[in-house]
């Protein structure tokens, strides 16, 4: 962040031993707010824009919990037991906290849009897309990972769709997302920056949270604490009559799932996305 600063976004690394070495710096925003808010406040600010993020996550989750219900309690006991889950090794000084919170306002203005079929909800989507990209350009495509469980809602089954979407401004929307997503120092080759960083094996058996859950380790807990959560998520839906799921939140529960059992990284998003179910 202090380089960005001082010499602008750089396209080779400035710190490697590797002379030439091309490089994108795919969280250049975040480190740049970061830097800064040390560089002003020192560690205490740095500890205090972790608990603003994690303050504003909490307010918007929970303005998520009340489109799906009223009850103003449990809405605070679902929103409390997400973000205290997730808090202990997740909402920490990384760009992740960036990407969760601009993910759940996300989705509350894609609910809006449902209850309301006011398309004008879906305006801040392209601009969440513009933040996105330059704060934490890897998770961008996230953004259209979590559109998609709108778009199969729209898709009328029968006996199992209960809200009527409007398909057409969410692909117009899409369409919008993506060519904001240009607006970025890196252009295309940021874009595609994704594509050429994941999957890879050696970063796969090296880094912790690109690894599979499994039981031994320290995140154990988490592991049996989602196989509980999806087997309660079952039995509501069977034996619950006013529990009813629509389209897009069994896809958004276990799309974040299968997520999560591939990546460890992915457990705060099947962790904010359940509770809001």
């Amino acid at each position: 962040g202090k380089y960005v600063f001082s010499n602008g976004v750089p396209s080779v690394d400035p710190f490697t031993i590797h002379e030439g070495l091309e490089y994108i710096m795919q969280q250049w925003g975040s480190a740049s707010i970061m830097w800064k808010i040390y560089d002003i406040f020192g560690d205490s600010g740095i500890l205090m824009m972790v608990y603003v993020v994690c303050f504003l996550l909490l307010i918007f989750l929970y303005k998520l919990c009340r489109e799906n219900n009223k009850n103003k309690t449990i809405s605070i006991v679902l929103t409390t037991l997400a973000v205290s889950i997730i808090g202990t090794h997740f909402v920490v000084m990384r760009p992740h906290i960036f990407s969760y919170l601009l993910f759940i306002i996300e989705i509350l203005l894609l609910e809006k849009y449902v209850k309301s079929g006011n398309w004008k909800y879906l305006i801040g989507l392209p601009i969440l897309s513009l933040i996105s990209v330059n704060l934490h350009l890897s998770m961008w495509y996230f953004l259209f990972v979590f559109l998609l469980p709108f778009i199969a809602n729209a898709i009328y089954i029968k006996n199992i769709t209960i809200d009527k979407i409007k398909l057409l401004p969410l692909l117009v929307t899409m369409v919008l997302m993506f060519v904001v997503g240009f607006i970025n120092p890196y252009g295309i080759n940021g874009l595609s920056f994704v594509f050429r960083s994941y999957g890879i094996d050696m970063i796969n058996e090296y880094i912790a949270e690109m690894q599979a859950p499994l039981i031994g380790n320290e995140f154990s807990i988490y592991y049996l604490i989602s196989l509980g959560l999806i087997f309660a998520l079952i039995l509501c839906q069977r034996y619950l009559k006013k529990f009813k799921l629509d389209v897009r939140h069994i896809c958004f529960v276990f799309g974040t799932y299968f997520l999560y059992v591939n990546h460890l990284k992915c457990l705060p998003y099947f962790i904010l996305i359940y509770f809001y179910v």
